[in-house]
Order: structure tokens, then C-alpha cells, then sequence
């Protein structure tokens, strides 16, 4: 999905997704949405644990917040904004500058999911579906035989194999309800099963009652 003419971008590490020219550059405005206890986990649970010992109150604490992330799912919409456009903008002069723009922006970014059906997906292919239903007991055995299943799908007469390839194929096949003597429907074979879908629901973020906000806020003051 795009926003504000950049591209969404998904990590390798399926965490965390970002937006880029189509380039592949960041724009004055950089966005991300990242896991947050996945972040957390990434950064700073080891140093952490290390400088204080997990017994430590302040690691306990940290390990509450985690769990709380973890368990409900918390991800962080994020906006870096490069000093050329907030000079551009005049949103440079803290305590002078009119800031209500910036929190459009971030409501604009925040509420891009209202304009998607978030769900999680979970698919089989043939050779997964092979290994979890027992059929086969190792992946290199599945995607053999799932590699005949595609040459079938492809229109291929299977027929022609040796005897002994074709009957064990077919047996194996057979077991998730594929049968390689039998012209392939088109129409009903699939190469990809769905085995769940899950509804996500989205909602506003609210941090837990035992949260210890900053204290160590910066004291402004305007100067001459």
C-alpha cells in the first residue's frame, strides 16, 4: 500500500515494514511500522538483562512491558522527519512553531488501516501439506513428490513415467486427495491450501496502569 507517493517496504525479518521511493530512497518523511516487543527484543532486552542481572527491579520492570507487547500485540507507527522539511514547513522553532500539522500527519499515517481488511493468512503448499499430515516423513521426500504434482497440474501425462515412480507418487498423492491418473481440473486444483484465516482487530494503543512515564522531561525556556 502506498503513502504520500512511497512504496510500503516489508523486512526480511516479516517485523517490520517501511515506506521508500520507488527509488528505493527516503523521502523528507521517513515512515515505519515495526513490532514493538520484536524491536525491544532486537535492542535492548540483552543490554538490559546484562547490566542489571535479571533479578534486578529495573529488568523486571523492562520484562513486564515487553509481556504486555508481546501479549497484545503492540506496533509502532513511526515518522522520522529529515530537518529539510521541517525547515521547509517552519516547524523548526520549538514552543513558537504551530505543531498542529504534524499531528494531522501522524493521524493521516496512523489510520491507514482503516483503509484495509487486516488478517493473518496461514497456507500449505503440497510438499507442507505432505510432511504435516504424515503422508511423508522428511521435506526432501515431499518436494519430490510434490514436484510431479506440478508437472500434472502443468498438463504433463504422468503416465509415461517409469511404473514404480508413477504408482509411488500417486499412492502418496492420493493420501491428501490428489489423484495423477486422472486428467487435473484446472478449475479445482490447487497448488496452495488455506489452512486458517484470522481477523485482526486494530485499536488504539493504552498503556498499562504499572507504565513509569519519563520523568526526566528537558526544562525549555525561551532565551533573548
Amino acid at each position: 500500500m502506498r503513502y504520500r507517493n512511497s512504496v510500503g517496504r516489508l523486512h526480511t525479518n516479516h517485523c517490520t515494514v517501511d515506506w521508500l521511493s520507488e527509488k528505493g530512497n527516503a523521502n523528507l518523511i521517513y515512515p515505519s511500522c515495526y513490532i514493538k516487543h520484536e524491536e525491544m527484543k532486537l535492542h535492548s532486552y540483552d543490554k538490559i538483562k546484562n547490566k542489571f542481572g535479571q533479578q534486578a527491579k529495573e529488568f523486571q520492570y523492562y520484562q513486564k512491558v515487553f509481556d504486555y507487547c508481546l501479549e497484545n500485540g503492540v506496533v509502532r507507527f513511526e515518522q522520522k522527519l529529515k530537518s529539510r522539511y521541517l525547515q521547509r514547513e517552519n516547524l523548526c522553532y520549538w514552543g513558537l512553531s504551530d505543531f498542529s500539522k504534524l499531528n494531522e500527519i501522524q493521524d493521516g499515517f496512523i489510520n491507514m488501516y482503516k483503509k484495509l481488511s487486516v488478517s493473518e493468512v496461514k497456507l500449505e503448499t503440497i510438499a507442507q501439506q505432505l510432511v504435516s499430515q504424515g503422508v511423508v516423513d522428511t521435506l526432501r521426500k515431499a518436494n519430490t513428490t510434490a514436484y510431479y504434482a506440478m508437472r500434472w497440474s502443468s498438463g504433463e501425462d504422468l503416465s509415461l513415467l517409469p511404473i514404480a515412480t508413477f504408482k509411488r507418487h500417486r499412492a502418496i498423492l492420493r493420501k491428501i486427495g490428489i489423484d495423477i491418473a486422472n486428467p487435473c481440473d484446472i478449475e479445482k486444483f490447487q497448488a496452495v491450501r488455506v489452512i486458517s484465516c484470522e481477523q485482526i482487530f486494530v485499536k488504539p494503543f493504552k498503556a498499562p496502569d504499572f507504565y513509569q512515564y519519563p520523568s526526566n522531561m528537558p526544562q525549555l525556556r525561551l532565551v533573548a
